[in-house]
């Protein structure tokens, strides 16, 4: 084997084994990564949540992101992740368990990323 092959098997295996093990990279993760940048760039570092049924009234009935529950059921949050940086997550609320919002399933991320704009509106309003 010449070296130029046994650089591309080398550089072939390195990007093998360093490959992400899932792209986040549908519209609904775009929208979400720009919402938590926009909060990241403005400093804020207050946690606001809201029940997903007072986002948007109309829908409070349904169910939320293809699951069994119902929209107010669950929290989205702006809030400190696991001791770290501030990040968006969604939480069922009978089985407080949260989870980033980026990293839920696509129906949850296609459903929350709906939300978005009307969570913004209500978290500014709630420093007025």
């Amino acid at each position: 084997m010449t070296s130029l092959e046994e650089l591309k098997k080398k550089m072939n295996q390195i990007i093998e084994e360093n490959k992400p093990t899932v792209v986040l990279n549908t519209r609904e993760d775009r929208i979400i990564r720009e919402f938590e940048a926009e909060l990241i760039e403005s400093g804020i570092k207050v946690e606001f949540s809201l029940k997903v049924s007072d986002i948007n009234t109309e829908l409070a009935d349904h169910s939320f992101g293809g699951s069994g529950f119902k929209r107010d059921q669950y929290l989205i949050s702006w809030k400190k992740w696991e001791g770290e940086n501030f990040r968006l997550v969604l939480t069922n609320i009978p089985h407080n368990n949260g989870k980033l919002l980026i990293k839920t399933p696509d129906q949850f991320k296609k459903d929350a990323s709906l939300l978005l704009e009307d969570f913004a509106l209500k978290f500014k309003e709630s420093f007025i």
